[in-house]
């Protein structure tokens, strides 16, 4: 099939991490937790893991996983892959999905692009962005939402995707709607440099 993330789309291997905090709406801050990588089974990323045998992949780091990152990779009607590394967060008590982020060279040509899902609930008018630091903010478009949550995406440009390669510290930032006050969705960094730079074709 031709490759869009859908918010339904099956993520065979996904670094996860939990949330500490129930959410509502994303309203309340959240303080994230790491916990292992899934080794196997498919993730969806408004579901529960299901188990199923992963496709032989072709790419070299299809299927690894660094710190709460993985790798993941779909084939194309070309027969070519487009791969990213992956990333959830839910929360302790319910399992709940809060947001899956994605970094990737997923544009048509090659582009590095950030995708993420998000929760719903969030301001569309207001906007969100992902703020590297140290590095940019780049300002995420929301395309669609779903009842999983909201899909946002952003092309990188060479200073992001040295951002993402170098930064300590990386947040999503939404607007709850209804509030006035910002919540900064909190993404590890620990594997996203390994991973990041894993995609890259030599």
């Amino acid at each position: 099939m031709n490759y869009e993330y859908e918010g339904r789309m099956n993520m065979k291997v996904a670094a996860r991490r939990t949330i500490g905090a129930a959410v509502v709406s994303a309203a309340i801050a959240m303080t994230a937790v790491p916990a292992a990588a899934q080794q196997s089974g498919q993730a969806q990323p408004g579901g529960k893991a299901q188990t199923a045998q992963a496709p032989k992949a072709k790419h070299p780091a299809a299927g690894k996983t660094f710190g709460d990152w993985g790798i993941h990779c779909e084939a194309q009607a070309d027969r070519s892959e487009k791969c990213f590394a992956s990333q959830y967060q839910f929360v302790t008590e319910s399992g709940q999905r809060v947001v899956n982020v994605n970094f990737g060279y997923l544009g048509p040509k090659g582009e590095a692009k950030v995708v993420a899902f998000l929760p719903l609930g969030i301001d569309l008018q207001a906007g969100t962005s992902i703020k590297f630091e140290p590095g940019p903010q780049v300002a995420l478009v929301v395309e669609t939402c779903l009842p999983e949550g909201c899909r946002a995406t952003a092309t990188l440009n060479a200073a992001a995707q040295k951002a993402v390669r170098e930064s300590k510290e990386i947040n999503i930032l939404i607007l709850p709607f209804g509030k006035d006050q910002l919540t900064a969705l909190a993404i590890s960094v620990k594997g996203l440099a390994q991973a990041f730079t894993s995609l890259k074709k030599k």
